[in-house]
This record gives structure tokens, C-alpha cells and sequence, in this order.
């Protein structure tokens, strides 16, 4: 019999930021090895202070924390990158933008499991532009009685 897994009492918590021009994803496979590299190079930009903050929330975007399109164009980045994190603790969006973005590098790094998801559907467009990559990670799953 198939038993899902899930979270109890957890909380799908997110944020979505972009990383400056500098900062080049390898396009994203499947492999292990170009998902740690990946998954590393995302970790260091928000450790080394350089992502920005575009839209936070819990399921979907807190008005205090989203950005308008105005503010996130004028900085003239591409790599887009959303967090997403579950867990029964409570995050408290009032934080300022650089002390929320090293909670989710923290709580990122003290995960037991993430999953990677790249969005390449543009890029055949541009392929240093209109990236996404969503990291998904998670404290405990329990399995579902």
C-alpha cells in the first residue's frame, strides 16, 4: 500500500529572490553532481550578502514583504531563485530583507533533504536570462498514520 509522507502541523513558508548578473547557474540536469553544484553556488550568493529580496510569504505573498516589478527591474538581475522551506515553526516576515534571507540560507543549510526544481522552459530565449531554480527543503517528514 502506498503511504504518502507529510509534514504534521507543517507550513510551506517561501521566498523569492534574485542573484546578481555575476552569479551564472549552470544550466540545470538532473545529475546529483549539477544539482550540489547548483545548489552551492545559490547558498554562497546569500551567505556572501548578494541576493535580493522580490516577494516572501507564507503560501503565497506577505504585502509587507513583496517588492514591486519597479524596485526588482531597475537592479538589473536575472537569476531568480525561490526558497521554499516546511516547517511547524512560525517565520516572522517582519525581518529585515538581509536577516530573512540568512534565516532561509541557515534553515537551507540545516536541511535533511532538498530538492532541486529548474525551470528551463525560457531558455531558448536567453540562456544567462529568465532562469528560476526552486529549492525545497525540509526539517523531519513524518509518515502519515
Amino acid at each position: 500500500m502506498f503511504k504518502m509522507n507529510i509534514m504534521k502541523d507543517g507550513k510551506l513558508y517561501y521566498l523569492w529572490l534574485y542573484l546578481p548578473d555575476k552569479i551564472k547557474l549552470p544550466p540545470y540536469s538532473r545529475t546529483k553532481k549539477r544539482r550540489e553544484e547548483i545548489y552551492n553556488k545559490v547558498i554562497d550568493s546569500l551567505q556572501a550578502g548578494e541576493a535580493k529580496l522580490y516577494q516572501a510569504g507564507l503560501d503565497n505573498p506577505d504585502e509587507k514583504v513583496q517588492k514591486s516589478n519597479e524596485e526588482v527591474s531597475k537592479l538589473h538581475l536575472f537569476t531568480s531563485v525561490v526558497l521554499k522551506y516546511y516547517t511547524t515553526m512560525k517565520i516572522d516576515f517582519s525581518l529585515p530583507d538581509n536577516s530573512l534571507i540568512d534565516l532561509f540560507a541557515r534553515l537551507m543549510k540545516g536541511s535533511e533533504d532538498v530538492i532541486i526544481i529548474g525551470d528551463n522552459t525560457r531558455m531558448l530565449i536567453d540562456t544567462d536570462k529568465y532562469r528560476r531554480v526552486t529549492l525545497e527543503g525540509r526539517k523531519k517528514w513524518l509518515t502519515a498514520d
